[in-house]
C-alpha cells in the first residue's frame, strides 16, 4: 500500500495502474492473503476491508546456497573491503537519499574506511538519489553493481560488514531476512513491517533522520560483540520464515476458500 501511504515515490503510471486495479481485485476475492500482520492492519484501515477477510502468510528469504568467487565479484565492481551493504531497487520509497548522507556523515566524523555498496537494478524517480551521490566528497567510496544475479548477491551479503536497510515503506522486507541468513549483522528502519519481520536480529533506526541511521550503523562497526549477537540472531531469525512453511499455510488456506465457494 505504498501508493496510498508515499504515492511521491511510484512511478505515474504504476500509481494510476494500482489504484484502478486494487480496488477490483478486492471487490471480486474470496480472501485476501497478505504478507505481514502489518500489511493486513493497514488493509484495513486504508481499503476498509473486513478483518475477518485477510489472512496473512509470511513470505522468507529467497535464498539458495549457490555463491561465485568473492574476489572475482568484488575486482569487477571496484569494491574492497570492508564495506556496508544495501540490496534493492534504486527508488525514492528505499530511502536512498538519507542512506548517502547518513554514509558521508560517518565518513567525516568516525574515519571509517568502508565503502557502501548498493545493489539492485534502477526503478524510478532516482535521478535526485544519483545527483546526492555525486555532490557528497565520500562519492569515490561509493559503488553501485546494477542488477546482480541471486549467487552474486549471496556473496556481497556473504562479505559485507554491515546491511543497511532504512526502507520508508515495506510490506514485508526480504533483503532483510536474506542479510541475516547469511550471517550479516542488519541495521534497518524501525517502519512499516520490518520490526515484525527482524525481531530482536537487527539495530532499528529512525529512517527520517540519517543521524539515526549513521549511529545506528556505528554502533554495530564500534562493538565487536555486539555485531556477533546480531549474526547469530539474525541466523537464528531467519530460519523462522520457510517456504515450505508457508507453501503448506497457502495449500491449507486454498482448501478452505475452495469449500467455501
Amino acid at each position: 500500500l505504498a501508493f496510498v501511504r508515499y504515492p511521491e515515490t511510484m512511478n505515474r503510471r504504476n500509481l494510476r495502474r494500482i489504484r484502478h486495479d486494487i480496488v477490483y481485485s478486492l471487490e471480486r476475492s474470496d480472501r485476501i492473503l497478505t504478507v505481514s500482520q502489518f500489511s493486513k492492519e493497514e488493509l484495513i484501515s486504508c481499503m476498509g476491508v473486513d478483518r475477518d477477510g485477510i489472512s496473512v502468510i509470511y513470505n522468507a528469504p529467497s535464498v539458495s546456497e549457490n555463491l561465485v568467487d568473492a574476489k572475482v565479484l568484488l575486482e569487477r565492481h571496484q569494491i574492497t573491503s570492508p564495506y556496508l551493504l544495501y540490496v534493492g531497487t534504486i527508488e525514492p520509497r528505499k530511502n536512498i537519499v538519507r542512506l548517502l548522507l547518513a554514509f558521508e556523515r560517518l565518513k567525516k566524523e568516525t574515519g571509517i574506511p568502508h565503502q557502501l555498496v548498493l545493489a539492485g537494478g534502477n526503478g524510478w524517480k532516482n535521478k535526485d538519489i544519483y545527483n546526492v551521490a555525486q555532490s557528497l566528497s565520500c562519492q569515490k567510496d561509493i559503488r553501485w553493481t546494477g542488477y546482480v544475479s541471486a549467487a552474486e548477491k549471496n556473496t556481497l551479503y556473504q562479505q559485507a560488514q554491515v546491511f543497511v536497510f532504512p526502507s520508508l515503506y515495506e510490506g514485508f522486507g526480504i533483503p532483510p531476512l536474506e542479510a541475516m541468513h547469511f550471517g550479516c549483522p542488519v541495521v534497518c528502519a524501525k517502519a512499516a513491517s520490518l520490526p515484525e519481520v527482524v525481531g530482536d536480529a537487527g539495530i532499528f533506526v529512525d529512517p527520517m533522520d540519517e543521524i539515526s541511521i549513521a549511529q545506528g550503523i556505528w554502533t554495530v562497526l564500534s562493538k565487536n560483540t555486539l555485531a556477533s549477537e546480531l549474526r547469530a540472531r539474525g541466523i537464528r531469525r531467519a530460519g523462522l520464515f520457510t517456504w515450505e512453511q508457508s507453501g503448506k499455510q497457502l495449500k491449507d488456506l486454498c482448501k478452505v476458500v475452495l469449500e467455501v465457494r
